[in-house]
């Protein structure tokens, strides 16, 4: 994962969230991810973030998105038809995106 740059005005709004987190779930390391990030030691801090997947380019994105438009037109057109015989409607369902 590349650095993580945060600004000290992201800092301070993540290291707020993780105290809120702490309070409302009762859970000890969301307090010690706020205390960390006010800290400022940008070598501790990233390792809460080390589980960052890179951002998916655009292109990919937009076939992404071209796929489920895909798979929602042909559920729409599935329930427009007034004689479904020979179509199974699992068939239309999205069998999801691979995690690689």
């Amino acid at each position: 994962m590349p650095r993580l740059d945060l600004t000290d005005t992201e800092r301070l709004t993540l290291a707020n969230q993780y105290e809120i987190l702490a309070e409302l779930r009762k859970n000890e390391h969301y307090a010690l991810m706020a205390e960390t990030l006010r800290d400022g030691y940008p070598w501790l801090y990233e390792q809460y973030f080390d589980s960052l997947a890179e951002n998916l380019p655009d292109d990919k994105a937009q076939h992404v998105l071209t796929i489920l438009g895909i798979y929602g037109d042909m559920r729409d057109s599935y329930a427009q038809l007034t004689d479904k015989t020979g179509i199974n409607e699992r068939d239309l369902a999205l069998p999801g995106f691979d995690g690689n």
